[in-house]
């Protein structure tokens, strides 16, 4: 009686033990980043240069498209994740082929989430665009640098028009 009153509290114990272990806590994903630092020796080069040399010397595969990377490791551009090219931790506003660096730029291409970069339709997003559908009777002065949008310039009466 004593083994079989033993046995059961050992067993109690451990489904105890085992329903109190904490379960595993997720760990922040990895986020891929590639950073370069230049020195006084590849200044003037293309930051696509130091970049392919870098991958290359660090055998990380990546297929180049000239001004941007489709994919490099195992991080392929799939919407809305893309890599993006940095330079001293600003978003580049050129490619990576057309961007020359500089001694002591930090060069970096970040896989990150791109759908606050654009619209639907590939456009930069403009907040200072005038919506027509929000506003018919805004003018757009991207669309007609001329015009004069009566609602900003208080001297103009549409009615006059």
């Amino acid at each position: 009686m004593k083994k079989t009153l033993l046995v059961v509290l050992a067993l109690m114990l451990a489904i105890a033990l085992v329903a109190c272990t904490p379960a595993d806590e997720p760990t922040d994903p990895v986020v891929p980043v590639v950073s370069i630092t230049v020195d006084a020796a590849s200044a003037g080069q293309s930051a696509e240069a130091l970049i392919n040399a870098y991958l290359d010397a660090e055998a990380i595969a990546y297929v180049n498209n000239g001004n941007f990377y489709e994919t490099i490791g195992d991080f392929a551009n799939a919407e809305p994740m893309a890599w993006m090219f940095y330079v001293n931790g600003v978003l580049s506003d050129i490619g990576v082929a057309d961007a020359v660096a500089a001694e002591g730029d930090v060069l970096e291409m970040r896989w990150e989430d791109t759908s606050a970069y654009v619209t639907d339709n590939a456009d930069p997003v403009d907040p200072d665009a005038v919506d027509p559908a929000a506003d018919p009777d805004a003018v757009d002065p991207a669309a007609d640098p001329d015009a004069v949008d009566p609602a900003a310039d208080p001297a103009v009466d549409p009615a006059a028009e």
